[in-house]
């Protein structure tokens, strides 16, 4: 394996704008949307339900428009510790810097007493960044996990990393030998840097970086589609109550299995297996959504199909709508770029 991938950049997001749509009442439907959130006359939830039924991108969120992240030579640490906390393709674009300020998040304010939402654009990632998200989403393994064991990794020589040199600004590739010799700090704002570990903690390296292909090596998964929230927005639902990922054919195993556990928690449905299958399936026999070919094919439909399909293949077990939504955005976008041979 080349071990050297200092002068590797990435791929260059810098001048990806939102696409406009070719419907000019689509865009006035989404910009109308945008406005009606900021005047907290809807929700942004509500906001991304009605543009997806409408078969618009997310409203917060550009589509991912470049090369799989599995497939850039290079990591920053924000991204690799993303890879290690999550184990999701999704969760380390978030932190890809070219494409995480293409991105934005609502903030609830209140003008003159009236609430509504700002758009806030997201910043250059940081370690403080991914320490936040985990501790309010399920994670494979915690921030502080992740760090511990990243930095074991490399002294132990399975994982080479590289970093700018503080003196010349160079990329250096950091050998085991070497790290032995510094330490991994986080400053206050977040921001990583390698330390000397006998000399005051003197900063000698800063923006570090890793191979994906080692990364992803050691820290394997089965499921790297995974997106980074579970789903529904509070981790108290996440179940502990997980349905089996089996074959359809035995539901009523799967649902007895499920009967015994606490209630008031929802069930982990099987998203990346069964009902991604499902979905998949039903996307291919459709095509895309668009109006002029069948206006009866909307992303509404396609929820309330799988959502049937949960209740009969569980016996009546099925996720929330919103819950729902968000996994048929993400088949959906999956389809695309299928579709699209990327």
């Amino acid at each position: 394996m080349d071990r050297r991938f200092d002068n590797y950049v990435g791929f260059d997001f810098s001048q990806m704008e939102r696409l406009k749509t070719r419907d000019q009442d689509e865009e006035e439907f989404r910009e109308d949307l945008l406005e009606s959130v900021k005047a907290g006359e809807i929700t942004p939830d509500d906001a991304e339900e009605r543009a997806f039924d409408r078969g618009l991108d997310s409203l917060a969120t550009p589509s991912w428009s470049g090369p799989s992240v599995l497939d850039l030579r290079a990591w920053s640490i924000e991204m690799t510790a993303a890879w290690l906390v999550w184990r999701s393709k999704r969760a380390v674009q978030r932190f890809y810097n070219p494409y995480r300020t293409l991105c934005f998040e609502w903030e609830l304010v209140n003008n003159g007493g009236t609430k509504g939402y700002q758009p806030m654009s997201l910043g250059p990632a940081s370690l403080a960044d991914v320490r936040a998200k985990a501790s309010s989403s399920k994670t494979r393994l915690s921030f502080n996990d992740a760090v511990r064991n990243l930095w074991d990794r490399v002294q132990g020589g399975v994982v080479i990393g590289s970093a700018l040199s503080v003196k010349g600004d160079e990329f250096k590739t950091i050998s085991a030998a070497e790290s032995a010799t510094l330490k991994l700090h986080i400053n206050d704002e977040g921001q990583a840097c390698l330390v000397d570990a006998f000399r005051n903690d003197v900063v000698r390296y800063h923006t570090v970086t890793f191979s994906a292909a080692e990364i992803v090596a050691v820290w394997a998964s089965d499921d790297a589609d995974r997106p980074l929230e579970l789903e529904e927005g509070n981790v108290a639902d996440a179940a502990e109550l997980q349905v089996e990922q089996e074959a359809p054919q035995q539901p009523r195993q799967v649902a007895r299995e499920a009967a015994p556990q606490p209630r008031g928690r929802r069930a982990a449905f099987p998203w990346d297996t069964i009902i991604r299958a499902e979905a998949l399936r039903m996307l291919d026999y459709h095509g895309d959504f668009n109006p002029a070919d069948d206006p009866a094919w909307r992303p509404a439909r396609l929820i309330d199909h799988l959502l049937e399909f949960c209740g009969t293949t569980w016996e009546g077990l099925e996720p929330s709508r919103a819950a729902m939504t968000k996994y048929v955005r993400q088949y959906h976008e999956e389809f695309r770029q299928l579709r699209a041979g990327i």
